[in-house]
């Protein structure tokens, strides 16, 4: 059996088609990179939306009800901020923008209708309030 050791070896293959092995090793690196901040900043947005949602179950003043709802659209909101910047769409910042706009008008008329429950009906908890039945 001969032994083909006096042979150089063939170069490394790239891993990205017109880079170098060295700079496609730093492309990789560089992804997997973006890669674990997009990891981290996600399960932020979950954290964010898990407390959002906590807040909703178990919360009873109406402030704090808007609160969760807040943290639920900022968490929606940062995710499509992630995703935008990931797949370098700019239609998910414009969602993004949308969300922000909208959590802006939530907060101003459910401040309106719970200043007008509290001078009513004197209380601001969700399950005394029976004014807005209609």
């Amino acid at each position: 059996m001969e032994c083909y050791s006096h042979f150089p070896r063939p170069p490394p293959r790239s891993l990205y088609p017109g880079c170098g092995f060295f700079s496609s090793l730093l492309i990789a690196r560089i992804l997997k990179r973006k890669l674990m901040e997009l990891r981290i900043l996600l399960w932020l947005s979950c954290g964010l939306f898990s407390i959002g949602v906590y807040g909703m179950l178990t919360r009873r003043h109406a402030i704090g009800l808007l609160l969760a709802l807040e943290l639920m659209l900022n968490a929606a909101a940062l995710n499509f901020v992630l995703f935008s910047r990931w797949f370098g769409h700019v239609q998910a910042q414009a969602f993004a923008l949308f969300i922000i706009a909208l959590a802006a008008c939530e907060a101003v008329v459910g401040l309106a209708i719970i200043i007008s429950l509290a001078r009513s009906a004197h209380t601001v908890l969700v399950d005394e309030a029976s004014l807005l039945k209609g």
